[in-house]
């Protein structure tokens, strides 16, 4: 395979989310495999994150402060310009310098956003793979769905989470659909002993995750089974506070601990024995994956079609209704009262995640790159 040079260009690259460590788990699987890789960030960081330690990738940002606040929350609402001219014609200057010595490069461009801020430049000369790490029905109530097929459709490929979103995609005129998996960055040699009573839950602590209902299911189901569970929270964000108030007004809040961030999200995962989910929206569910890679079952809110690629109703966990904390905790009592249920359902959640493992998913990077120079 030869090497190639590859562009990601997401609009805030370090921040928390699932979407930004797959990317970087992307950059530095193709770099490791000796392609040239720059990750390209629009916006600075206000938190940034570091998912790679030693990253074998190059770096850039394109904007030298981050995005302003309003920006940040309703980026496609019109009015005053959020940047100056002056700043707008020095990101873009910077990201063509990058760009313009490369003959035969790609740029994956891993939001609809970032799509449209290149738009009107001169990137003729690179071939361009657009990713949408949402759920269809996200992009329909909201503008994506028409950024998408306004810049996407002109793109050599537009890439989805699974075949159901590709398809519904489709269905808007885009010829170019595909589906590319998220690589799972963990991977253990061995997978939990599930022996630890403790549930694990990781994400941003904001309103869509739906921590409230997690902590009041659990606080429901856990008088049901004889061992003394924990729920561990990882995570943090601005519903904290208000969120470690609600698990003491349970009356369980000495074994619901919230953690914060972790240097060691494997580690968590292998000293639990279920994984969850609970968001009301989600396009994917980048916990589920990495739980499953490590053997533990999940429960998880049927959110999406994405989140049914990932967990199987009665094969390797358990799904409930979205926005329905009774039956979030009917799903959490019956996988923390039958501990056969639960090895068995974490085997098989382990053993469906291989096509996931990142050297499977960098081959069908590689693959692509070939179709397109065909």
């Amino acid at each position: 395979m030869r090497a190639r040079d590859v562009f990601f260009l997401s609009t805030d690259a370090d921040s928390m989310g699932g979407s930004q460590r797959v990317i970087h788990t992307l950059a530095q699987g193709l770099g490791a495999r000796g392609h040239r890789v720059t990750m390209i960030s629009i916006n600075p960081s206000r938190q940034p994150q570091t998912y790679v330690a030693d990253p074998l990738y190059r770096r850039a940002t394109l904007y030298d402060t981050p995005a302003p606040e309003a920006a940040r929350a309703l980026p496609w609402r019109r009015g005053r310009p959020r940047r100056s001219p002056r700043e707008v014609a020095a990101a873009r200057t910077r990201l063509l310098r990058l760009t313009d010595p490369v003959r035969g490069g790609y740029l994956v461009v891993a939001s609809p956003w970032a799509a449209h801020w290149i738009a009107d430049l001169p990137l003729e000369h690179i071939a361009k793979v657009g990713q949408y790490h949402q759920s269809y029905a996200e992009a329909v109530e909201s503008p994506n769905l028409r950024l998408i097929k306004k810049h996407y459709a002109h793109y050599d490929k537009a890439l989805f989470l699974c075949e159901d979103y590709a398809t519904s995609f489709a269905g808007h005129r885009l010829a170019n659909c595909g589906t590319m998996l998220n690589p799972v960055g963990i991977f253990p040699e061995r997978a939990a002993p599930l022996r630890t009573p403790r549930i694990v839950s990781a994400g941003r602590l904001v309103r869509v995750k739906r921590i409230d209902l997690l902590i009041d299911a659990f606080a429901a189901a856990a008088p049901a089974v004889a061992e003394r569970w924990e729920l561990h929270i990882i995570g943090d964000g601005p519903l904290r506070g208000a969120l470690e108030a609600q698990a003491w007004q349970t009356g369980f809040g000495d074994r619901i601990v919230f953690r914060g961030q972790v240097a060691d999200v494997e580690s968590e995962y292998l000293d639990a024995s279920i994984v969850t989910l609970s968001s009301d929206f989600e396009g994917w569910g980048l916990v589920l994956a990495e739980g499953a890679a490590c053997g533990l079952p999940a429960v998880a809110s049927d959110a999406s079609a994405g989140v049914r690629t990932l967990v199987r109703d009665g094969d390797n966990g358990m799904l409930a209704e979205p926005g329905n904390a009774a039956s979030f905790a009917a799903a959490l009592e019956r996988l923390m009262s039958d501990a056969e249920l639960r090895r068995a359902m974490g085997a098989r959640g382990r053993e469906r995640m291989g096509e996931y493992r990142l050297p499977r998913v960098l081959d069908r990077w590689e693959a692509l790159f070939d179709e397109i120079d065909r």
